[in-house]
C-alpha cells in the first residue's frame, strides 16, 4: 500500500521531453526524477527523432506524456502536434503539455485546441507543476 502520492506511478505513462534545448531537457528531466525516481523519462532534441519513436511505439499498453517545446527548427511544434492529431486514434492514451518560453496568449489559444493538450506551462518545468499534473492523471480515468 502506498502512502505518499509520489508513490503512485503514472498509471504507466512513458514521459517524453521533446526540446531542441539539451539543458532544458537535463533540467526537466532533473525535475521528474526528483519527485518520481522510479518513472520512466525520455528526452528528445530531435523533434523527428522523437516523432519516429512515438509513432513506433503506438502501444495499447502504456499512456504517453509528452511535454512539448514549440519553437524548435526543422519540425516545429505545431507541425509535430498535426502530426499526433491525424495518429490520435491509434494511442491508449496520451496528454500533451506545451512546455515554452513563449508567453504569447495566441500560442496557448491555439495550442489548447488539441483535445489531447493538457496544459501551457512556461519554463521551467517546476516540482509544483509536476506533482499537479499527476494529480490531474490520478483523477482523469485513461481515454483516447
Amino acid at each position: 500500500m502506498t502512502n505518499k502520492i509520489t508513490d503512485i506511478p503514472f498509471y504507466k505513462y512513458l514521459i517524453i521531453l521533446v526540446d531542441d534545448d539539451r539543458l532544458s531537457n537535463l533540467l526537466n528531466k532533473k525535475i521528474i526524477d526528483k519527485n518520481f525516481p522510479n518513472q520512466k523519462v525520455l528526452d528528445f532534441i530531435f523533434p523527428k527523432k522523437a516523432l519516429t519513436f512515438i509513432l513506433d511505439y503506438i502501444t495499447e499498453k502504456e499512456g504517453l506524456l509528452i511535454f512539448l517545446d514549440l519553437n524548435m527548427p526543422l519540425i516545429s511544434g505545431w507541425e509535430f502536434l498535426k502530426i499526433l492529431n491525424k495518429k490520435k486514434q491509434y494511442f491508449k492514451s496520451f496528454h500533451i503539455y506545451i512546455l515554452s518560453s513563449s508567453i504569447n496568449h495566441i500560442d496557448k489559444k491555439k495550442a489548447m485546441k488539441y483535445s489531447f493538450v493538457k496544459g501551457f506551462i512556461s519554463k521551467p518545468l517546476t516540482n509544483e507543476e509536476v506533482r499537479e499534473i499527476q494529480n490531474k492523471l490520478l483523477i482523469q480515468p485513461l481515454s483516447r
